[in-house]
């Protein structure tokens, strides 16, 4: 089941919080970040190229409603990259995990009530060619230095974010 497509404006008056809200519109292949009032920041991203759902092993990308557990990083260099959610020496593998890792909840039932067990995270990526086009397996990717810049800029209160289609 995949949430039925909503506008920003719907998405933000629907948010607990509507001050830290991320939506992931699948089919853009963009993030949007809400700056507050009618502003919002957009970058491209790149989803599952699997698809949509929440079944474990299925490296599909969860929709809905999802809380930011974790971010992995914060501060840290543009270029560190990560294995099992741990800083390691550079490589030279094909799809590395870079940056920054903010680790991704599901929070609605029956939809992506997913725990950590999935290990979907919005991340940044070294397949920045790829932005704009689902080719990942299931987590979000971003470019290194714009998912610095956003996540070093979270406060406490870490922002919701939505996955599904924008209107």
């Amino acid at each position: 089941m995949h949430p039925p497509k909503q506008s920003l404006s719907e998405l933000l008056r629907n948010a607990p919080d509507p001050h830290m809200l991320w939506v992931v519109d699948v089919h853009q292949q963009e993030i949007h970040r809400h700056m507050g009032k009618n502003h919002w920041e957009t970058a491209s991203v790149s989803t599952s190229r699997f698809g949509l759902g929440s079944k474990p092993d299925s490296n599909k990308t969860p929709v809905g409603w999802h809380e930011i557990t974790d971010v992995i990083g914060k501060g840290g260099a543009i270029d560190q990259e990560y294995i099992s959610r741990e800083p390691v020496a550079p490589s030279n593998r094909d799809d590395r995990i870079l940056s920054r890792i903010l680790w991704l909840h599901g929070l609605e039932d029956g939809i992506n009530h997913t725990r950590h067990d999935r290990y979907i995270y919005i991340h940044g990526t070294n397949q920045t060619a790829e932005l704009g086009t689902p080719a990942s397996m299931g987590c979000i990717r971003m470019d290194p230095k714009t998912i610095a810049t956003w996540a070093d800029e979270c406060g406490e209160n870490l922002p919701l974010v939505w996955i599904g289609e924008v209107e």
